[in-house]
């Protein structure tokens, strides 16, 4: 459908992709683009894990929310373990795990500010984790944090 819409047919396709590989390439890139933007503007959420971070943002019209869940130093804790769900809840229960509360307001559109968290290894997320974190985030009145900050701690 993609290529119909740029006017190209099945056989101009092929001989495009043997033949002019740099041009083949650009409308790939283009459709890419087109997937990602959809993608992108149809979702609200992100999630970054590792060992001993965890981020999870809604993006707002303005701004992203991030909650920031971080292992203290001294813990063995993994947050890329099997069963996050109970390595996070000990952790918190424990005082293992510190929540941080952020938000980062815009440079960018809204969409290339979800890229550039994707390409530094979030991943597009149904807003689960946020939902939850948010509600003991709320309780626990968690301390707000530096976006900027911790950008730079990966």
């Amino acid at each position: 459908m993609f290529l119909s819409s740029q006017g190209i047919e099945a056989e101009e396709w092929e001989k495009l992709k043997k033949k002019e590989k740099d041009k083949a390439e650009g409308l790939i890139e283009i459709f890419s683009d087109v997937v990602w933007e959809r993608i992108l503007t149809a979702n609200n959420y992100t999630e970054f894990v590792s060992e001993k971070e965890f981020r999870t943002a809604v993006y707002g019209q303005d701004q992203a929310q991030m909650i920031i869940a971080k292992v203290v130093a001294d813990s063995k804790i993994n947050l890329k373990s099997k069963n996050l769900t109970k390595v996070m809840q000990n952790g918190i229960k424990n005082g293992q795990v510190e929540l941080f509360r952020a938000k980062k307001e815009y440079s960018k559109l809204r969409e290339q500010e979800m890229m550039d968290a994707i390409k530094e290894g979030a991943f597009v997320s149904r807003g689960n984790w946020y939902k939850a974190l948010q509600e003991i985030v709320a309780i626990s009145g968690a301390a707000e944090e530096d976006a900027n900050d911790s950008d730079e701690e990966e």
